[in-house]
């Protein structure tokens, strides 16, 4: 493989030079210049796109870390934001840890790095378990700019986000609205800023009402048993869930498992 050290040999310059000349930089003369490139064509010499990166900084590659993509919001996020990147010269990788886990999300953040990624947009599964950004200078790793999306940090950073308190506050007003007794509300957990805000709304619009809520929080994984567990199908007037996926499951549950005039849903979609 012909090296800058053998195109240096070649052209009767320094590898500095040569180096300047195949990355743009510094003040080489135009014969020089011409030089070099004559010299490296015929040597045939391939760049290292790998190499040019790690001299830039990064490559022109953005990331999208997400939890999974079976949910509707994750998907329409990944999709609109590859779409709208590429418009703007980018590339897009999708990221997905294969357990919610700090662990496993540290493992493909690193893989983010390890690809020279320039940016990460992250809906993060661990911000609840620390005070500091993880994703700034890993063991010494250079830092990328970083949007957290959906789930607020509670250090300083960037945050991309709906007001997830007056959306519950909105949805508890169809409580109010239909004169619910018995009701059901389904979340994530409320470790999530956005869940936690959600809940909270939610149930500070029924305060001093006679409603029962039976609150029921579960994950991606323990969706189908949750539900199944927390329901009161006897009872239960209206099912309220804080987002688009959490209620296609409780349908298919109340549609597969339950007999009888199933409850009224409600949830967030896009």
């Amino acid at each position: 493989m012909v090296t800058i050290k053998d195109i240096a040999k070649a052209a009767g310059v320094s590898q500095g030079t040569v180096s300047n000349v195949l990355n743009g930089c510094g003040n080489v003369s135009s014969e020089k210049i011409r030089q070099v490139m004559e010299v490296s064509e015929s040597l045939g010499y391939v760049p290292n796109e790998r190499a040019k990166m790690l001299r830039k900084g990064h490559a022109n590659l953005l990331a999208v870390l997400l939890p999974n993509l079976q949910s509707n919001q994750y998907i329409d996020f990944y999709l609109s934001f590859k779409a709208y990147a590429e418009s703007h010269g980018y590339t897009v990788r999708q990221y997905i840890p294969r357990q919610d886990s700090a662990e496993a999300e540290e493992a493909v953040m690193q893989e983010a790095r390890a690809d020279m990624v320039m940016g990460m947009a992250v809906f993060s599964g661990c911000l609840n378990r620390t005070d500091c950004n993880p994703y700034e200078n890993v063991n010494g790793a250079r830092s990328v700019k970083t949007l957290f999306v959906e789930r607020r940090p509670r250090f300083e950073a960037s945050y991309a986000g709906f007001d997830y308190e007056k959306a519950g506050a909105e949805m508890a007003g169809k409580v109010l609205e239909n004169h619910y007794v018995n009701i059901c509300l389904l979340t994530g957990s409320l470790q999530h800023s956005h869940e936690a805000d959600f809940s909270r709304g939610y149930m500070k619009t029924l305060e001093g009402s006679n409603c029962t809520v039976t609150a029921i929080q579960t994950d991606e994984y323990r969706r189908f048993q949750n539900v199944l567990q927390g329901f009161d199908s006897q009872t239960c007037q209206a099912l309220f869930a804080s987002n688009f996926h959490f209620a296609e499951t409780a349908r298919n549950i109340l549609h597969t498992f339950f007999d009888g005039q199933p409850p009224v849903i409600y949830t967030i979609s896009s």
